[in-house]
């Protein structure tokens, strides 16, 4: 499973560095700034590092919490493991 990791993130370097780095200022807004409720929307343009991309976007974990919060989060949880 680590190769297939390594590959993968090797073909696209600098795509993979990008998502993470998005993923971390995420989840350090989210916990330093809006950890309830979150922010509500993405930003509308994320700083240089990240070629301008907004904060919350990309379809993650972490841009669910920076979104939508931890009220948010445990509302898209709670359908999934309900029904356990």
């Amino acid at each position: 499973m680590e190769l297939f990791e390594k590959l993968f993130n090797s073909s696209r370097a600098s795509s993979s560095k990008v998502r993470k780095i998005l993923s971390d200022m995420a989840l350090y807004k989210w916990e330093k700034e809006a950890p309830i409720w979150g922010h509500g929307a993405t930003e509308e343009k994320g700083p240089i590092i990240v070629a301008s991309m907004p904060i919350g976007s990309h379809s993650t974990w972490s841009g669910l919490l920076y979104v939508q919060g931890l009220v948010g989060f445990i509302a898209f949880i709670f359908p999934l493991f309900g029904a356990l």
